[in-house]
């Protein structure tokens, strides 16, 4: 309350000090409900993408011509034949052979092997060598659109393969006989010239007559046939080993022919095209698409400034009281239409929550005294109008006498709520050309409740709002009321809002899930903090079914709907009972628990009245 100079007294209750709260959460990140919160309130994202990634993958699928694959095996293992010559060698080991494995595979697509196939095709073809397994089997495969191209390609291709090899071996085998032959010629030579020297000399000893002539050519000649016996003898050894490198090189072009690589397994007809697999593709789709829209889901959701939960609105606002959690309802915002769901539907969830915000106002009434109570928000549209027109049937219905001044004076709202005019109100007041007695408007269909409109609009609604003769008429309305309800502007976009919030006993300050961003919030309190408001708490509007749910606002308390008495207990009662008719509301609900009695008669209802009444069906805040 204010003092009679207009300042409020030193004792103002509890103030918004931005002291952070503890979260539930460590280090900020997410819980395991968090990540599935983050899904289901994303899972269109996730639907659209995944029925775009797969849409696509099927749309290829079934535009792409069918390929079809025909393989034809080659075994690279020597023959029998070859393994009993080359017995004496070393055993080659595993390793060895996949090494020579791989140059096979290597020489398949070499420039020879693909000349020689295209000369039989006319064309070069594409084909692919891969190795069976640990196996010597090397598979040749084409693909192509046509399955008898394909079959033609991989049959002609490994069919090259072996007779380009095969021709390989033959000629290399043939160009080491032709070098063995060449060096068995040279010994060949070698040894007829050593020879050629003895025949020499049995010549000249044949042909002389002098005996002392002839012993001597003799001596020469026995000398010299010792002297070549031992190159002779290496000769011939030579030759001997060139000789049997000779024959074997024969036998083993010989088999080259029938031996080597081999083809065993010729290509069958395909039956059914290896691409596209329009089941396959369309899984990985699935699968892909759903990796990208979960990715999307959590990077939209890291972009997303808004407040959505009340953990967002606890971190964000560093502890500040939650009074409620309103659910959202469908054209909620739209400001060509009004919903007041407290006459309405005065069993619906939003309803009941509007009433759980009643008893936490009527509980920090009992603290210290709260009769000026402002109702804000950071920026338009986010429902702070509704809550206020809600809030104020609610506390009628309690049967507290409530006054609504609509200090919106820039764009005017709440008389539509209730289907009343806005010729005179609070500027018409201010101005002189109207008593304030004579604003006040009733609220048809519900009783203690009254509105003052807010009048003709002022050029200087914030100056008009500052003057003590503004703050002198909300004193004066208070005389009238146990609660006056401000419906005041917005925070951000205008100061009004800040000149009530130091007028008032107690602001309130509401906050949309689909709207209010986190920044704006901060700035908000900012503006709070700096001229020291009475924040009372704040209302989280626009909350989704899984929110509501989460915090226990969405089985019991909303479906817990008055029942009809039974046929037998009317004719007991000898009257029967009729159901309150939609949009209106009797003077005295009698919905009120003990601890709204006790809150209204100022003791607050304590250990006593609560052990009087029973358990209560009221929301009670902590």
């Amino acid at each position: 309350m204010l003092s009679a100079t207009g300042e409020r007294p030193a004792e103002s209750g509890n103030r918004y000090t931005g002291r952070p709260m503890p979260s539930n959460e460590s280090n900020g990140e997410l819980d395991l409900r968090g990540y599935l919160s983050v899904i289901r309130r994303r899972t269109g994202i996730i639907a659209i993408s995944v029925l775009v990634v797969a849409g696509a993958s099927v749309a290829y699928s079934v535009l792409q011509t069918p390929v079809y694959r025909a393989s034809v095996e080659v075994l690279l293992q020597t023959s029998p034949s070859q393994a009993i010559i080359n017995q004496g060698q070393q055993q080659q080991n595993a390793q060895f052979l996949q090494e020579q494995v791989q140059t096979e595979i290597q020489l398949m697509q070499s420039r020879s092997v693909r000349d020689a196939a295209a000369k039989k095709l006319g064309y070069e073809p594409k084909i692919k060598a891969t190795a069976k397994g640990a196996t010597q089997v090397v598979v040749i495969s084409s693909e192509d659109p046509d399955r008898a191209k394909a079959m033609r390609e991989a049959s002609t291709y490994g069919q090259t393969y072996v007779d380009v090899r095969r021709q390989a071996t033959s000629d290399d085998l043939l160009n080491a006989a032709t070098k063995i032959r060449s060096q068995m010629s040279s010994i060949d030579d070698q040894a007829a010239k050593l020879n050629a020297q003895v025949n020499g000399l049995n010549d000249l000893i044949a042909t002389t007559n002098d005996s002392t002539e002839r012993q001597r050519l003799s001596a020469q000649r026995d000398q010299l046939r010792t002297t070549n016996a031992s190159q002779l003898q290496n000769l011939q050894d030579r030759r001997s080993a060139y000789a049997q490198q000779l024959d074997q090189l024969q036998l083993t072009a010989a088999l080259a022919q029938s031996s080597g690589a081999q083809i065993v397994s010729a290509p069958q007809r395909p039956t059914s095209p290896v691409s596209p697999k329009p089941v396959r593709d369309a899984a990985i789709a699935l699968v892909l698409g759903l990796a990208i829209g979960v990715g999307l889901a959590f990077l939209f959701e890291y972009l997303d400034d808004r407040i959505r939960t009340k953990d967002d609105l606890d971190q964000v606002s560093g502890g500040v009281t939650v009074l409620g959690l309103v659910p959202s309802l469908e054209g909620w915002k739209d400001r060509r239409s009004t919903r007041l769901v407290s006459m309405s539907e005065p069993n619906s969830p939003a309803a009941e929550a509007y009433r759980a915000v009643r008893t936490s106002i009527q509980f920090l009434a009992v603290e210290r005294p709260i009769k000026l109570i402002q109702v804000t928000s950071p920026s338009a549209a986010e429902g702070k109008t509704t809550t206020l027109a809600n809030l104020g049937v609610a506390l009628a219905g309690a049967g507290r006498e409530v006054v609504i001044v609509d200090c919106d004076l820039r764009r005017p709202r709440l008389h539509q709520f209730f289907g009343l005019e806005n010729p005179h109100g609070l500027t018409s007041v201010m101005l002189g050309d109207d008593r304030p007695n004579d604003v006040f408007q009733a609220v048809p269909g519900v009783s203690r409740l009254s509105i003052v409109a807010s009048g003709p609009p002022p050029p200087n609604p914030s100056e008009l709002l500052s003057t003590r003769a503004a703050q002198a008429m909300l004193r004066a309305f208070g005389d009238h009321a146990d609660y006056v309800l401000i419906d005041s502007p917005p925070l951000l976009p205008v100061a009004d809002a800040v000149v009530l919030a130091g007028i008032v006993d107690a602001t309130i300050l509401v906050v949309d899930a689909s709207s209010t961003t986190k920044r704006a919030l901060v700035r908000s309190l900012e503006l709070l903090r700096q001229v020291d408001a009475p924040l009372a708490g704040a209302v989280l509007n626009g909350v989704g079914s899984e929110a509501a749910y989460a915090y226990g606002y969405g089985g019991y308390a909303y479906g817990y709907a008055p029942s009809k008495p039974s046929r037998r207990e009317r004719r007991a009662s000898g009257s029967s009972t009729a159901t309150p008719k939609a949009g209106r509301l009797p003077a005295s609900t009698g919905t009120e628990t003990s601890a709204e009695r006790g809150a209204n008669n100022g003791h607050g209802g304590g250990d006593d009245a609560a052990e009087d009444s029973g358990p209560s069906l009221e929301h009670r805040p902590r």
